[in-house]
């Protein structure tokens, strides 16, 4: 992974996980805006809050067609 993020909850250290899960976790509420994130790379700890790429929206996943077993006519 080129762009790892660490962060803390509840008071444990996770990590290191993509940027886009570390935004997947923000979005479900796994991860709280005030709960310290960082990049693998740097030492220094901050509010989620305070990173702009980890609240840009998700991209949307294609809706799956459901299979009913019945032919179309």
């Amino acid at each position: 992974m080129s762009d790892e993020w660490i962060y803390q909850h509840d008071g444990r250290v996770h990590g290191p996980v993509s940027l886009a899960d570390l935004r997947a976790a923000l979005q479900l509420g796994l991860v709280t805006p005030s709960d310290l994130v960082r990049r693998r790379i740097v030492q220094g700890w901050a509010p989620a809050d305070t990173f702009p790429e980890l609240h840009a929206p998700l991209p949307q996943r294609p809706a799956t067609p459901s299979v009913t077993g019945e032919e179309s006519p």
